[in-house]
């Protein structure tokens, strides 16, 4: 039994505007959209029991709240320009289905640089599992544009895909991890 399969994907970390978050969010969940029909359909989570989740077709919504996060952040570490926008999307809208199998969580966070895609107790995806997460891995390599990407690595009934294969010019590169020429 598949437990969790999560992509990590790191970019050099920036301050992005809210605008530019729900773009590449909406890029992101277009091409996920193409891979299940349970990927059509993506909520943002609450920051808080009092929110409630957004549809990501509700962009004003979504903005006013990265917004308000943002100024919510600045004034908790200080107003620091490097401070960003970030969005943590799932296909589901309540805590009901929170819990069935099934979930996937999209996580964008430019301003940590670190991004990540994950299903969540994945059997209702069945045997197309190891191709949607490769197809996935794929789809986000194009939009998000990572400095480190996950290689595929599988192990007896978990499909693992956290290792980390490095660009050897990032700053934060492993030399030991750098990607290499397959074949």
């Amino acid at each position: 039994m598949i437990i969790r399969a999560q992509e990590s994907l790191w970019t050099t970390p920036a301050s992005r505007s809210p605008d530019e978050v729900l773009s590449l969010a909406s890029l992101t969940v277009q091409g996920l959209a193409l891979l299940h029909p349970s990927l059509r359909r993506w909520y943002a989570l609450p920051s808080s029991p009092k929110e409630e989740c957004i549809s990501l077709d509700d962009s004003s919504a979504l903005l006013f709240r990265m917004e308000q996060d943002v100024g919510k952040d600045r004034r908790r570490v200080g107003d620091f320009e490097t401070l960003g926008a970030s969005l943590t999307l799932a296909n589901v809208d309540n805590d009901r289905d929170w819990r069935k199998p099934g979930l996937a969580v999209l996580d964008l966070n430019p301003t940590t640089g670190f991004n990540s895609f994950s299903l969540v107790r994945p059997e209702p995806f069945g045997e197309a599992i190891p191709s949607l997460m490769v197809n996935a891995l794929i789809g986000l390599v194009k939009t998000i544009r990572p400095s480190f990407a996950p290689p595929p690595v599988s192990t007896p009934g978990i499909l693992r895909l956290d290792g980390l294969c490095a660009r050897a010019d990032h700053p934060r590169a492993d030399p030991r991890r750098a990607c290499r020429p397959s074949g």
